[in-house]
Protein backbone atom coordinates (compact mmCIF):
# COMPACT_ATOMS: atom_id res chain seq x y z
CA UNK A 1 0.00 0.00 0.00
CA UNK A 2 2.87 2.41 0.87
CA UNK A 3 4.68 1.68 -2.45
CA UNK A 4 1.49 2.28 -4.42
CA UNK A 5 0.91 5.60 -2.62
CA UNK A 6 4.49 6.72 -3.30
CA UNK A 7 4.13 5.82 -6.95
CA UNK A 8 0.96 7.85 -7.30
CA UNK A 9 2.56 10.80 -5.51
CA UNK A 10 5.55 10.66 -7.85
CA UNK A 11 3.31 10.66 -10.90
CA UNK A 12 1.39 13.67 -9.54
CA UNK A 13 4.66 15.52 -8.89
CA UNK A 14 5.92 14.87 -12.46
CA UNK A 15 2.60 16.05 -13.88
CA UNK A 16 2.62 19.24 -11.79
CA UNK A 17 6.23 19.90 -12.79
CA UNK A 18 5.48 19.60 -16.49
CA UNK A 19 2.27 21.62 -16.13
CA UNK A 20 3.89 24.51 -14.28
CA UNK A 21 6.99 24.66 -16.43
CA UNK A 22 4.94 24.67 -19.61
CA UNK A 23 2.59 27.28 -18.14
CA UNK A 24 5.42 29.65 -17.25
CA UNK A 25 7.64 28.99 -20.25
CA UNK A 26 4.76 29.58 -22.67
CA UNK A 27 4.61 33.17 -21.47
CA UNK A 28 8.06 33.91 -22.84
CA UNK A 29 9.62 33.93 -26.33
CA UNK A 30 10.90 30.62 -27.63
CA UNK A 31 14.49 31.88 -27.45
CA UNK A 32 14.22 32.26 -23.68
CA UNK A 33 12.09 29.20 -22.98
CA UNK A 34 14.85 26.64 -22.58
CA UNK A 35 16.86 28.92 -20.27
CA UNK A 36 13.85 29.45 -18.03
CA UNK A 37 12.96 25.76 -18.03
CA UNK A 38 16.54 24.90 -17.07
CA UNK A 39 16.78 27.33 -14.17
CA UNK A 40 13.23 26.94 -12.74
CA UNK A 41 13.72 25.63 -9.15
CA UNK A 42 12.54 22.02 -8.75
CA UNK A 43 10.50 22.78 -5.56
CA UNK A 44 8.24 25.36 -7.24
CA UNK A 45 5.91 22.72 -8.73
CA UNK A 46 5.64 21.07 -5.33
CA UNK A 47 4.64 24.37 -3.67
CA UNK A 48 2.16 25.03 -6.42
CA UNK A 49 0.73 21.56 -5.93
CA UNK A 50 0.20 22.12 -2.22
CA UNK A 51 -1.60 25.39 -2.95
CA UNK A 52 -3.91 23.71 -5.45
CA UNK A 53 -4.64 20.83 -3.09
CA UNK A 54 -5.36 23.22 -0.21
CA UNK A 55 -7.76 25.18 -2.40
CA UNK A 56 -9.57 22.01 -3.44
CA UNK A 57 -9.76 20.82 0.17
CA UNK A 58 -11.29 24.14 1.22
CA UNK A 59 -13.89 23.88 -1.52
CA UNK A 60 -14.73 20.33 -0.50
CA UNK A 61 -15.08 21.39 3.15
CA UNK A 62 -17.43 24.21 2.18
CA UNK A 63 -19.48 21.80 0.11
CA UNK A 64 -19.63 19.00 2.72
CA UNK A 65 -19.94 21.29 5.79
CA UNK A 66 -23.12 20.51 7.76
CA UNK A 67 -25.90 22.95 6.95
CA UNK A 68 -28.07 24.55 9.60
CA UNK A 69 -31.47 22.97 9.80
CA UNK A 70 -34.62 25.02 9.37
CA UNK A 71 -35.22 24.64 13.11
CA UNK A 72 -31.76 25.93 14.00
CA UNK A 73 -32.21 28.93 11.72
CA UNK A 74 -35.63 29.67 13.21
CA UNK A 75 -34.31 29.42 16.78
CA UNK A 76 -31.40 31.72 15.92
CA UNK A 77 -33.74 34.28 14.33
CA UNK A 78 -36.12 34.24 17.31
CA UNK A 79 -33.22 34.60 19.76
CA UNK A 80 -31.89 37.65 17.89
CA UNK A 81 -35.35 39.20 17.75
CA UNK A 82 -35.89 38.72 21.50
CA UNK A 83 -32.42 40.06 22.30
CA UNK A 84 -33.29 43.20 20.34
CA UNK A 85 -36.55 43.54 22.27
CA UNK A 86 -34.70 43.08 25.56
CA UNK A 87 -32.30 45.94 24.75
CA UNK A 88 -35.15 48.17 23.59
CA UNK A 89 -37.71 47.52 26.34
CA UNK A 90 -35.48 46.74 29.33
CA UNK A 91 -32.12 48.44 28.77
CA UNK A 92 -31.54 48.68 32.51
CA UNK A 93 -31.98 44.98 33.11
CA UNK A 94 -28.89 43.18 34.42
CA UNK A 95 -27.13 40.67 32.26
CA UNK A 96 -29.24 37.49 32.17
CA UNK A 97 -28.03 34.67 34.36
CA UNK A 98 -27.22 31.20 33.06
CA UNK A 99 -30.52 30.01 34.54
CA UNK A 100 -32.65 32.62 32.79
CA UNK A 101 -30.84 32.04 29.50
CA UNK A 102 -31.35 28.29 29.75
CA UNK A 103 -35.06 28.74 30.46
CA UNK A 104 -35.44 31.22 27.62
CA UNK A 105 -33.55 29.02 25.13
CA UNK A 106 -35.77 26.07 25.99
CA UNK A 107 -38.86 28.27 25.58
CA UNK A 108 -37.66 29.54 22.20
CA UNK A 109 -37.00 26.03 20.92
CA UNK A 110 -40.42 24.87 22.09
CA UNK A 111 -42.09 27.85 20.43
CA UNK A 112 -40.16 27.31 17.19
CA UNK A 113 -41.33 23.67 16.94
CA UNK A 114 -44.94 24.34 17.94
CA UNK A 115 -47.70 23.89 15.39
CA UNK A 116 -50.54 25.64 17.22
CA UNK A 117 -52.03 28.72 15.50
CA UNK A 118 -51.42 31.07 18.42
CA UNK A 119 -47.77 29.99 18.70
CA UNK A 120 -47.25 30.46 14.97
CA UNK A 121 -48.80 33.91 15.27
CA UNK A 122 -46.48 34.76 18.17
CA UNK A 123 -43.44 33.66 16.16
CA UNK A 124 -44.43 35.98 13.30
CA UNK A 125 -44.96 38.85 15.74
CA UNK A 126 -41.58 38.30 17.40
CA UNK A 127 -39.82 38.22 14.04
CA UNK A 128 -41.62 41.45 13.11
CA UNK A 129 -40.46 43.08 16.34
CA UNK A 130 -43.96 43.36 17.86
CA UNK A 131 -43.40 41.78 21.27
CA UNK A 132 -46.71 43.07 22.68
CA UNK A 133 -48.68 41.29 19.98
CA UNK A 134 -46.61 38.14 20.54
CA UNK A 135 -47.34 38.20 24.27
CA UNK A 136 -51.05 38.66 23.58
CA UNK A 137 -51.06 35.68 21.23
CA UNK A 138 -49.25 33.46 23.73
CA UNK A 139 -51.62 34.55 26.50
CA UNK A 140 -54.60 33.61 24.32
CA UNK A 141 -53.08 30.19 23.71
CA UNK A 142 -52.56 29.50 27.41
CA UNK A 143 -56.02 30.77 28.29
CA UNK A 144 -57.54 28.51 25.64
CA UNK A 145 -55.88 25.50 27.26
CA UNK A 146 -57.18 26.59 30.66
CA UNK A 147 -60.72 26.78 29.28
CA UNK A 148 -60.60 23.14 28.25
CA UNK A 149 -60.73 20.01 30.37
CA UNK A 150 -58.74 19.62 33.60
CA UNK A 151 -56.44 17.23 31.79
CA UNK A 152 -54.94 20.23 29.96
CA UNK A 153 -54.04 22.16 33.12
CA UNK A 154 -50.45 20.87 33.06
CA UNK A 155 -50.17 21.87 29.41
CA UNK A 156 -51.59 25.31 30.16
CA UNK A 157 -49.16 25.77 33.07
CA UNK A 158 -46.27 24.85 30.78
CA UNK A 159 -47.40 27.46 28.25
CA UNK A 160 -47.60 30.14 30.93
CA UNK A 161 -44.09 29.24 32.13
CA UNK A 162 -42.84 29.37 28.55
CA UNK A 163 -44.28 32.87 28.16
CA UNK A 164 -42.69 33.95 31.46
CA UNK A 165 -39.28 32.67 30.35
CA UNK A 166 -39.55 34.43 26.98
CA UNK A 167 -40.30 37.87 28.43
CA UNK A 168 -38.46 37.64 31.78
CA UNK A 169 -35.84 40.18 30.68
CA UNK A 170 -38.24 42.20 28.53
CA UNK A 171 -41.42 42.85 30.52
CA UNK A 172 -41.25 41.97 34.21
CA UNK A 173 -44.95 42.63 34.81
CA UNK A 174 -45.99 40.28 32.01
CA UNK A 175 -43.46 37.71 33.16
CA UNK A 176 -44.80 37.86 36.72
CA UNK A 177 -48.40 37.47 35.53
CA UNK A 178 -47.40 34.46 33.41
CA UNK A 179 -45.61 32.73 36.29
CA UNK A 180 -48.50 33.54 38.64
CA UNK A 181 -50.89 31.80 36.24
CA UNK A 182 -48.56 28.81 35.94
CA UNK A 183 -48.08 28.57 39.71
CA UNK A 184 -51.84 28.61 40.31
CA UNK A 185 -52.17 25.66 37.92
CA UNK A 186 -49.05 23.74 38.97
CA UNK A 187 -47.04 24.63 42.07
CA UNK A 188 -44.83 21.54 41.73
CA UNK A 189 -42.59 22.84 38.94
CA UNK A 190 -39.24 24.04 40.30
CA UNK A 191 -38.39 26.63 37.64
CA UNK A 192 -41.87 28.14 37.73
CA UNK A 193 -41.80 28.48 41.52
CA UNK A 194 -38.27 29.88 41.80
CA UNK A 195 -38.74 32.50 39.08
CA UNK A 196 -42.06 33.55 40.58
CA UNK A 197 -40.37 33.96 43.96
CA UNK A 198 -37.82 36.32 42.41
CA UNK A 199 -40.47 38.32 40.57
CA UNK A 200 -42.59 38.64 43.72
CA UNK A 201 -39.51 39.81 45.61
CA UNK A 202 -38.84 42.49 43.00
CA UNK A 203 -42.46 43.60 43.34
CA UNK A 204 -41.99 43.97 47.12
CA UNK A 205 -44.18 40.97 48.05
CA UNK A 206 -41.81 39.25 50.49
CA UNK A 207 -44.42 36.94 52.00
CA UNK A 208 -45.55 35.82 48.55
CA UNK A 209 -41.92 35.36 47.53
CA UNK A 210 -41.28 33.17 50.58
CA UNK A 211 -44.32 31.06 49.72
CA UNK A 212 -43.10 30.48 46.16
CA UNK A 213 -39.51 29.82 47.27
CA UNK A 214 -40.75 27.25 49.78
CA UNK A 215 -42.67 25.56 46.97
CA UNK A 216 -39.48 25.57 44.87
CA UNK A 217 -37.55 23.89 47.69
CA UNK A 218 -40.23 21.19 47.88
CA UNK A 219 -40.21 20.71 44.11
CA UNK A 220 -36.40 20.67 43.77
CA UNK A 221 -35.25 17.44 42.16
CA UNK A 222 -31.52 17.90 41.65
CA UNK A 223 -28.82 18.89 44.11
CA UNK A 224 -28.30 22.18 42.29
CA UNK A 225 -32.02 22.97 42.43
CA UNK A 226 -32.00 22.30 46.18
CA UNK A 227 -28.98 24.57 46.58
CA UNK A 228 -30.66 27.35 44.55
CA UNK A 229 -33.86 27.13 46.59
CA UNK A 230 -31.93 27.39 49.88
CA UNK A 231 -29.99 30.38 48.57
CA UNK A 232 -33.10 32.25 47.44
CA UNK A 233 -34.88 31.52 50.72
CA UNK A 234 -31.86 32.82 52.62
CA UNK A 235 -31.94 36.07 50.63
CA UNK A 236 -35.60 36.53 51.47
CA UNK A 237 -35.05 35.92 55.19
CA UNK A 238 -32.31 38.58 55.15
CA UNK A 239 -34.82 41.03 53.70
CA UNK A 240 -37.24 40.01 56.44
CA UNK A 241 -34.51 40.66 59.01
CA UNK A 242 -34.28 37.05 60.22
CA UNK A 243 -30.51 36.57 60.05
CA UNK A 244 -30.57 33.36 62.08
CA UNK A 245 -32.86 31.65 59.57
CA UNK A 246 -30.85 33.08 56.67
CA UNK A 247 -27.59 31.73 58.09
CA UNK A 248 -29.09 28.25 58.51
CA UNK A 249 -30.39 28.22 54.93
CA UNK A 250 -27.10 29.50 53.50
CA UNK A 251 -25.17 26.85 55.43
CA UNK A 252 -27.42 24.16 53.95
CA UNK A 253 -26.79 25.71 50.54
CA UNK A 254 -23.04 25.68 51.13
CA UNK A 255 -23.13 22.00 52.09
CA UNK A 256 -24.92 21.22 48.82
CA UNK A 257 -22.53 23.41 46.79
CA UNK A 258 -19.52 21.66 48.33
CA UNK A 259 -21.00 18.27 47.44
CA UNK A 260 -21.49 19.41 43.83
CA UNK A 261 -17.95 20.75 43.65
CA UNK A 262 -16.57 17.45 44.94
CA UNK A 263 -18.63 15.45 42.45
CA UNK A 264 -17.69 17.69 39.49
CA UNK A 265 -14.18 19.01 40.29
CA UNK A 266 -13.61 20.42 36.79
CA UNK A 267 -16.93 22.27 36.56
CA UNK A 268 -16.61 26.06 36.45
CA UNK A 269 -20.31 26.37 37.30
CA UNK A 270 -19.90 24.24 40.44
CA UNK A 271 -16.93 26.38 41.53
CA UNK A 272 -18.88 29.57 40.96
CA UNK A 273 -21.86 28.23 42.92
CA UNK A 274 -19.52 27.37 45.78
CA UNK A 275 -17.95 30.84 45.77
CA UNK A 276 -21.37 32.49 45.85
CA UNK A 277 -22.38 30.28 48.79
CA UNK A 278 -19.35 31.50 50.74
CA UNK A 279 -20.29 35.10 49.91
CA UNK A 280 -23.85 34.57 51.16
CA UNK A 281 -22.60 33.38 54.55
CA UNK A 282 -20.18 36.30 54.60
CA UNK A 283 -23.09 38.71 54.08
CA UNK A 284 -24.93 37.28 57.09
CA UNK A 285 -21.82 37.36 59.28
CA UNK A 286 -21.17 40.96 58.29
CA UNK A 287 -24.72 42.02 59.19
CA UNK A 288 -24.41 40.18 62.50
CA UNK A 289 -21.22 42.14 63.23
CA UNK A 290 -18.94 39.09 63.08
CA UNK A 291 -16.42 40.72 60.76
CA UNK A 292 -13.76 38.06 61.33
CA UNK A 293 -16.10 35.32 60.08
CA UNK A 294 -17.27 37.55 57.22
CA UNK A 295 -13.68 38.12 56.10
CA UNK A 296 -12.98 34.39 56.20
CA UNK A 297 -16.02 33.55 54.06
CA UNK A 298 -15.29 36.35 51.59
CA UNK A 299 -11.67 35.22 51.27
CA UNK A 300 -12.83 31.71 50.34
CA UNK A 301 -15.04 33.30 47.69
CA UNK A 302 -12.19 35.47 46.42
CA UNK A 303 -9.84 32.48 46.09
CA UNK A 304 -12.37 30.66 43.91
CA UNK A 305 -13.16 33.73 41.81
CA UNK A 306 -9.46 34.39 41.20
CA UNK A 307 -8.99 30.80 40.00
CA UNK A 308 -12.02 31.09 37.70
CA UNK A 309 -10.75 34.39 36.30
CA UNK A 310 -7.34 32.85 35.61
CA UNK A 311 -8.95 29.87 33.86
CA UNK A 312 -11.30 32.13 31.86
CA UNK A 313 -9.33 35.33 31.20
CA UNK A 314 -11.83 36.60 28.59
CA UNK A 315 -14.94 35.96 30.70
CA UNK A 316 -16.77 39.17 31.66
CA UNK A 317 -18.75 37.23 34.27
CA UNK A 318 -15.57 35.92 35.91
CA UNK A 319 -14.14 39.45 36.04
CA UNK A 320 -17.34 40.86 37.50
CA UNK A 321 -17.49 38.13 40.15
CA UNK A 322 -13.91 38.92 41.08
CA UNK A 323 -14.68 42.63 41.40
CA UNK A 324 -17.60 41.83 43.72
CA UNK A 325 -15.27 39.80 45.96
CA UNK A 326 -12.84 42.71 46.19
CA UNK A 327 -15.75 44.98 47.05
CA UNK A 328 -16.97 42.73 49.86
CA UNK A 329 -13.53 42.39 51.42
CA UNK A 330 -13.09 46.14 51.15
CA UNK A 331 -16.32 46.70 53.06
CA UNK A 332 -15.18 44.41 55.87
CA UNK A 333 -11.83 46.17 56.07
CA UNK A 334 -13.55 49.56 56.18
CA UNK A 335 -15.85 48.46 59.00
CA UNK A 336 -12.82 47.13 60.87
CA UNK A 337 -11.14 50.51 60.50
CA UNK A 338 -8.35 49.24 58.25
CA UNK A 339 -8.81 51.97 55.66
CA UNK A 340 -5.53 51.24 53.88
CA UNK A 341 -6.63 47.66 53.16
CA UNK A 342 -10.13 48.84 52.28
CA UNK A 343 -8.78 51.34 49.74
CA UNK A 344 -6.57 48.63 48.19
CA UNK A 345 -9.51 46.23 47.77
CA UNK A 346 -11.77 48.97 46.42
CA UNK A 347 -9.08 50.07 43.96
CA UNK A 348 -8.81 46.50 42.64
CA UNK A 349 -12.59 46.52 42.30
CA UNK A 350 -12.49 49.85 40.46
CA UNK A 351 -9.79 48.67 38.04
CA UNK A 352 -11.94 45.70 37.01
CA UNK A 353 -15.11 47.80 36.84
CA UNK A 354 -13.40 50.34 34.56
CA UNK A 355 -12.11 47.58 32.28
CA UNK A 356 -15.56 45.99 32.05
CA UNK A 357 -17.17 49.36 31.31
CA UNK A 358 -14.62 50.00 28.54
CA UNK A 359 -15.21 46.56 27.03
CA UNK A 360 -19.01 46.91 27.28
CA UNK A 361 -19.73 50.62 26.68
CA UNK A 362 -23.48 50.07 26.22
CA UNK A 363 -23.92 47.87 29.32
CA UNK A 364 -26.07 49.45 32.02
CA UNK A 365 -24.84 46.82 34.47
CA UNK A 366 -21.19 47.71 33.82
CA UNK A 367 -21.92 51.43 34.29
CA UNK A 368 -23.79 50.77 37.52
CA UNK A 369 -20.95 48.59 38.84
CA UNK A 370 -18.51 51.39 38.05
CA UNK A 371 -20.67 53.90 39.95
CA UNK A 372 -20.65 51.60 42.99
CA UNK A 373 -16.85 51.33 42.82
CA UNK A 374 -16.50 55.13 42.85
CA UNK A 375 -18.93 55.30 45.76
CA UNK A 376 -16.96 52.80 47.85
CA UNK A 377 -13.68 54.65 47.36
CA UNK A 378 -15.55 57.85 48.23
CA UNK A 379 -16.66 56.32 51.53
CA UNK A 380 -13.04 55.50 52.40
CA UNK A 381 -11.92 59.03 51.55
CA UNK A 382 -14.78 60.42 53.64
CA UNK A 383 -13.81 58.22 56.58
CA UNK A 384 -10.19 59.36 56.21
CA UNK A 385 -11.34 62.98 56.36
CA UNK A 386 -10.45 63.77 52.75
CA UNK A 387 -13.78 65.39 51.93
CA UNK A 388 -12.56 66.90 48.67
CA UNK A 389 -11.61 63.47 47.30
CA UNK A 390 -14.84 61.99 48.65
CA UNK A 391 -16.91 64.66 46.92
CA UNK A 392 -15.07 64.06 43.63
CA UNK A 393 -15.60 60.29 43.77
CA UNK A 394 -19.27 60.62 44.77
CA UNK A 395 -19.73 63.07 41.89
CA UNK A 396 -18.31 60.52 39.43
CA UNK A 397 -20.87 58.04 40.73
CA UNK A 398 -23.66 60.61 40.48
CA UNK A 399 -22.77 61.45 36.87
CA UNK A 400 -23.01 57.80 35.87
CA UNK A 401 -26.27 57.29 37.74
CA UNK A 402 -27.90 60.38 36.30
CA UNK A 403 -27.12 59.08 32.82
CA UNK A 404 -28.54 55.66 33.71
CA UNK A 405 -31.70 57.24 35.14
CA UNK A 406 -32.15 59.32 31.98
CA UNK A 407 -31.74 56.26 29.79
CA UNK A 408 -34.06 54.17 31.99
CA UNK A 409 -36.73 56.54 33.35
CA UNK A 410 -38.94 53.70 34.61
CA UNK A 411 -36.19 51.80 36.42
CA UNK A 412 -36.70 51.64 40.20
CA UNK A 413 -33.09 50.52 40.65
CA UNK A 414 -31.76 53.50 38.71
CA UNK A 415 -33.88 55.89 40.78
CA UNK A 416 -32.77 54.34 44.06
CA UNK A 417 -29.09 54.46 43.05
CA UNK A 418 -29.50 58.11 42.15
CA UNK A 419 -31.09 58.88 45.52
CA UNK A 420 -28.15 57.19 47.29
CA UNK A 421 -25.69 59.41 45.37
CA UNK A 422 -27.60 62.55 46.40
CA UNK A 423 -27.51 61.29 49.99
CA UNK A 424 -23.74 60.73 49.88
CA UNK A 425 -23.05 64.19 48.49
CA UNK A 426 -25.38 65.66 51.09
CA UNK A 427 -23.37 63.97 53.84
CA UNK A 428 -20.13 65.49 52.51
CA UNK A 429 -21.69 68.95 52.24
CA UNK A 430 -23.01 68.67 55.80
CA UNK A 431 -19.56 67.65 57.08
CA UNK A 432 -18.07 70.63 55.25
CA UNK A 433 -20.59 72.92 56.93
CA UNK A 434 -22.41 73.81 53.70
CA UNK A 435 -25.90 73.20 55.07
CA UNK A 436 -27.62 74.87 52.13
CA UNK A 437 -26.00 72.45 49.66
CA UNK A 438 -26.65 69.54 52.02
CA UNK A 439 -30.35 70.41 52.24
CA UNK A 440 -30.56 70.63 48.44
CA UNK A 441 -28.97 67.18 47.99
CA UNK A 442 -31.15 65.66 50.70
CA UNK A 443 -34.27 67.16 49.14
CA UNK A 444 -33.37 65.57 45.80
CA UNK A 445 -32.91 62.30 47.68
CA UNK A 446 -36.29 62.70 49.39
CA UNK A 447 -38.12 63.41 46.13
CA UNK A 448 -36.86 60.14 44.65
CA UNK A 449 -37.49 58.16 47.86
CA UNK A 450 -41.09 59.41 48.02
CA UNK A 451 -41.69 58.47 44.38
CA UNK A 452 -40.27 54.98 44.94
CA UNK A 453 -42.38 54.48 48.06
CA UNK A 454 -45.50 55.54 46.15
CA UNK A 455 -44.69 53.19 43.28
CA UNK A 456 -43.87 50.29 45.64
CA UNK A 457 -46.25 50.65 48.60
CA UNK A 458 -45.52 47.16 49.95
CA UNK A 459 -41.71 47.46 49.73
CA UNK A 460 -39.99 47.50 53.11
CA UNK A 461 -36.79 48.74 51.46
CA UNK A 462 -38.58 51.71 49.89
CA UNK A 463 -40.14 52.62 53.25
CA UNK A 464 -36.81 52.42 55.05
CA UNK A 465 -35.09 54.55 52.41
CA UNK A 466 -37.83 57.16 52.84
CA UNK A 467 -37.42 57.13 56.62
CA UNK A 468 -33.67 57.75 56.26
CA UNK A 469 -34.35 60.67 53.93
CA UNK A 470 -36.55 62.23 56.61
CA UNK A 471 -33.77 61.74 59.14
CA UNK A 472 -31.17 63.49 56.96
CA UNK A 473 -33.35 66.55 56.48
CA UNK A 474 -34.05 66.53 60.21
CA UNK A 475 -30.32 66.60 60.92
CA UNK A 476 -29.85 69.64 58.67
CA UNK A 477 -32.79 71.44 60.25
CA UNK A 478 -31.38 70.74 63.71
CA UNK A 479 -27.93 72.05 62.70
CA UNK A 480 -29.61 75.18 61.34
CA UNK A 481 -31.47 75.67 64.60
CA UNK A 482 -34.93 75.04 63.16
CA UNK A 483 -35.99 72.64 65.92
CA UNK A 484 -39.66 72.71 64.94
CA UNK A 485 -38.83 71.46 61.45
CA UNK A 486 -36.34 68.95 62.85
CA UNK A 487 -38.98 67.51 65.18
CA UNK A 488 -41.40 67.20 62.26
CA UNK A 489 -38.85 65.34 60.12
CA UNK A 490 -37.86 63.03 62.97
CA UNK A 491 -41.52 62.28 63.72
CA UNK A 492 -42.05 61.24 60.10
CA UNK A 493 -39.01 59.02 60.47
CA UNK A 494 -40.43 57.48 63.65
CA UNK A 495 -43.83 56.76 62.07
CA UNK A 496 -42.20 54.69 59.33
CA UNK A 497 -39.79 52.98 61.74
CA UNK A 498 -42.69 51.89 63.94
CA UNK A 499 -44.59 50.50 60.96
CA UNK A 500 -41.53 48.57 59.75
CA UNK A 501 -40.85 47.16 63.22
CA UNK A 502 -44.46 45.97 63.45
CA UNK A 503 -44.26 44.33 60.02
CA UNK A 504 -40.87 42.74 60.73
CA UNK A 505 -40.81 41.86 64.44
CA UNK A 506 -37.70 39.67 64.13
CA UNK A 507 -35.64 42.23 62.20
CA UNK A 508 -32.66 43.56 64.14
CA UNK A 509 -32.32 46.39 61.60
CA UNK A 510 -35.93 47.45 62.15
CA UNK A 511 -35.41 47.45 65.92
CA UNK A 512 -32.27 49.55 65.62
CA UNK A 513 -33.99 52.05 63.32
CA UNK A 514 -36.79 52.39 65.86
CA UNK A 515 -34.29 52.90 68.67
CA UNK A 516 -32.47 55.61 66.70
CA UNK A 517 -35.78 57.34 65.87
CA UNK A 518 -36.65 57.63 69.56
CA UNK A 519 -33.24 59.12 70.30
CA UNK A 520 -33.44 61.69 67.48
CA UNK A 521 -36.63 63.06 68.99
CA UNK A 522 -34.95 62.96 72.39
CA UNK A 523 -32.09 65.09 71.06
CA UNK A 524 -34.52 67.72 69.77
CA UNK A 525 -36.35 67.75 73.10
CA UNK A 526 -33.04 68.29 74.91
CA UNK A 527 -32.14 71.14 72.53
CA UNK A 528 -35.49 72.76 73.36
CA UNK A 529 -34.78 72.47 77.09
CA UNK A 530 -37.39 69.73 77.62
CA UNK A 531 -35.15 67.43 79.67
CA UNK A 532 -38.03 65.32 80.96
CA UNK A 533 -39.22 64.77 77.39
CA UNK A 534 -35.70 63.86 76.26
CA UNK A 535 -35.38 61.34 79.10
CA UNK A 536 -38.71 59.79 78.11
CA UNK A 537 -37.58 59.32 74.52
CA UNK A 538 -34.25 57.77 75.54
CA UNK A 539 -35.96 55.45 78.00
CA UNK A 540 -38.09 54.16 75.13
CA UNK A 541 -34.91 53.50 73.16
CA UNK A 542 -32.97 51.79 75.96
CA UNK A 543 -34.85 48.43 76.02
CA UNK A 544 -34.36 48.05 72.28
CA UNK A 545 -30.65 48.84 72.53
CA UNK A 546 -30.26 46.31 75.35
CA UNK A 547 -32.15 43.61 73.44
CA UNK A 548 -30.02 44.10 70.32
CA UNK A 549 -26.78 43.90 72.31
CA UNK A 550 -28.00 40.79 74.15
CA UNK A 551 -29.19 39.03 70.99
CA UNK A 552 -25.93 39.75 69.14
CA UNK A 553 -23.19 39.96 71.79
CA UNK A 554 -20.41 39.89 69.18
CA UNK A 555 -21.83 42.81 67.21
CA UNK A 556 -19.58 45.82 67.93
CA UNK A 557 -22.13 48.28 66.58
CA UNK A 558 -24.88 47.16 68.92
CA UNK A 559 -22.51 47.24 71.91
CA UNK A 560 -21.47 50.78 71.00
CA UNK A 561 -25.08 51.85 70.54
CA UNK A 562 -26.00 50.60 73.99
CA UNK A 563 -23.03 52.34 75.61
CA UNK A 564 -23.91 55.64 73.94
CA UNK A 565 -27.58 55.39 74.90
CA UNK A 566 -26.75 54.66 78.53
CA UNK A 567 -24.22 57.50 78.68
CA UNK A 568 -26.56 60.11 77.18
CA UNK A 569 -29.47 58.97 79.38
CA UNK A 570 -27.31 59.25 82.48
CA UNK A 571 -26.22 62.75 81.47
CA UNK A 572 -29.83 63.82 80.88
CA UNK A 573 -30.91 62.50 84.28
CA UNK A 574 -28.06 64.43 85.87
CA UNK A 575 -29.50 67.66 84.36
CA UNK A 576 -32.92 67.25 85.95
Amino acid sequence: MDEQWLSEAKRLSIWLDDFLRDLIVDKFPQSRAEDIRQFLPPYVPLIFGFVVLAFLAFKLFRWWRPKKTDLERRVEELTKALDAQNHRNAPDAPSPTAETLAQRDAAIRDLATSRTPTDAEAVRDIEAGDIKAAIAALERGAQADMAQATANMAQAAAKWRRLGALVYDIDMAKAKNAYEQAFALDATDFSGAIFLARLRQQAGDLNGALNAADAARTAAGTTREQMTAHSDLGDLHILKGDLKAARRLFQDGLDLAQALARDTPTSALAKRDLSLSFNKLGDVAQQEGDLKAARRFYQHGLDLHQALARDNPTSAQAKRDLSVSFNKLGEVARQEGDLKAARRFYQDDLDLAQALARDNPTSAEAKRDLSVSYEKLGEVAQQEGDLKAARRLFQHGLDLRQALARDNPTSAEAKRDLSVSFNKLGDVARQEGDLKAARRFYQDDLDLAQALARDNPTSALAKRDLSLSYEKLGEVARREGDLKAARRWFQDRLDLAQALARDNPTSALAKRDLSVSYEKLGDVAADQGDIAGAIAWYERSLPLARQLAADSPSHPGFRDDLAITERILAALKARR
